[in-house]
């Protein structure tokens, strides 16, 4: 009797363990060929995966996926699904990946308010800062020009001093990192000299 209990827990430890293998490799196909550029592909192994399980990174993964077959609806939603329950990384890349679209869309000020978000959770992210100070020119350079503004000329002296405000304050930021980090290694160089 004690042998088919322990035939029973090794059976029922390798069908979980082949049901954990099973989605690493789906997951592992998906990513494959994601990039490969397979798109249509991909998503199938994606939602295969997610048939069985939550799982952030591949509704990330997915909503990348649907970014680039032009479904920017559901790359939101999937986007929107995660975004509340994750920190860190994965927070940052959601918010990031959200301004690239919005700006495509040219929704300036839903990218602006995206970057920033990116900005706050990864103030070091270069590709975030310039995204940020791109989408302000263009939403300077729009309400500049009066297209698809209706708003007054103090308004848009307002928001054009706030943006310059806010890039000034990143550069500052950069200049206190870069500066500290610059004259450590000049200290460094100094002593190897000697």
């Amino acid at each position: 009797m004690e042998k088919n209990y322990i035939v029973l827990l090794i059976l029922l430890f390798f069908s979980l363990s082949c049901s954990r293998m099973s989605d690493t490799f789906w997951i592992s196909e998906a990513n494959y060929d994601y990039q490969k550029g397979n798109y249509h592909l991909s998503t199938y192994k994606y939602l295969k995966v997610l048939e069985k399980n939550e799982n952030e990174i591949v509704q990330y993964n997915l909503g990348n996926v649907y970014y680039l077959l032009g479904e920017k609806g559901s790359a939101i939603e999937e986007w929107d699904k995660i975004s509340q329950g994750v920190d860190g990384e994965l927070k940052f890349r959601i918010e990031f990946n959200r301004g690239v679209l919005y700006f495509d869309q040219a929704s300036y000020s839903l990218a602006f308010d995206s970057f920033k978000n990116a900005l706050i959770l990864k103030p070091s992210s270069i590709e975030a800062k310039r995204n940020l100070e791109l989408t302000i020119l263009k939403i300077d350079t729009l309400k500049n020009t009066g297209e698809g503004v209706s708003s007054s000329s103090s308004n848009r002296n307002s928001d054009s001093r706030r943006h310059s405000n806010l890039l000034n304050y990143v550069k500052r930021q950069e200049i206190r990192q870069w500066g500290y980090s610059q004259e450590k290694e000049r200290s460094q160089d100094i002593q190897n000299d000697w």
